[in-house]
């Protein structure tokens, strides 16, 4: 399965508001992605302050969008792996929480080089092996074209309120092997709240440096 489209960026959503979150219509994966980037990119577009680099606006504004479409839930559980159980319900809340912070800075700092009158490409296929879950990739190119494209690539599973993102690859690397190995160590050499106190700490320091 093969779908390729060309979206102008401009396209605005009527009901979204800045940094808020929005109800996205879950029923396709192409739909989803396709209507969380241009209300992402779109919104990145029309605000000042994002665009003149205020990286904290815009991690924010990220967080705010994307975890409409993400289940943080599988996300982890999959970068845990065979760790999943090591966690208790109030620590696996708390990591998640953390941890969708760390996804959420990463997106933005890969779509920090979008411009006015970007454009996105988007394909999608069954990811290998897999009868359910799908891969959308899209390719994000500024009109100029002067900078290289940004590749995101998306896998996506079913759920009972639709389909949902369950991994995202940024930079050549999805999220759930690059945090995994390191997630592991940190449980075998220290245990979950060790982790957790180890993601808040990257997460405010981030913080304090914008």
């Amino acid at each position: 399965m093969l779908k390729q489209l060309l979206i102008p960026v401009t396209f605005i959503l009527a009901l979204s508001t800045q940094g808020a979150a929005h109800a996205y219509d879950t029923s396709s994966p192409e739909g989803l992605i396709r209507e969380m980037s241009a209300d992402i990119l779109d919104t990145i577009n029309s605000d000042e302050a994002i665009k003149a680099g205020d990286t904290s606006k815009l991690s924010a504004l990220v967080e705010a969008k994307l975890m409409s479409g993400l289940n943080i839930e599988r996300m982890t559980s999959s970068t845990l792996g065979r760790n999943y159980r090591a966690p208790t319900p109030e620590q696996l809340f708390r990591l998640q929480e953390e941890f969708k912070v760390r996804v959420a800075r990463l997106y933005a700092g890969a779509i920090s080089r979008v411009k006015a009158n970007a454009t996105i490409k988007q394909k999608s296929r069954l990811r290998e092996g897999h009868e359910i879950d799908l891969e959308v990739y899209t390719e994000i190119q500024n009109q100029d074209q002067t900078d290289e494209p940004i590749e995101i690539k998306y896998r996506l599973g079913i759920t009972n309120n639709g389909w949902k993102i369950i991994d995202i690859k940024i930079l050549d690397s999805w999220l759930s092997r690059l945090y995994g190995a390191a997630f592991a160590a940190q449980i075998n050499a220290s245990g979950v709240e060790s982790l957790i106190n180890r993601l808040a700490s990257m997460n405010k320091r981030a913080l304090d440096n914008n």
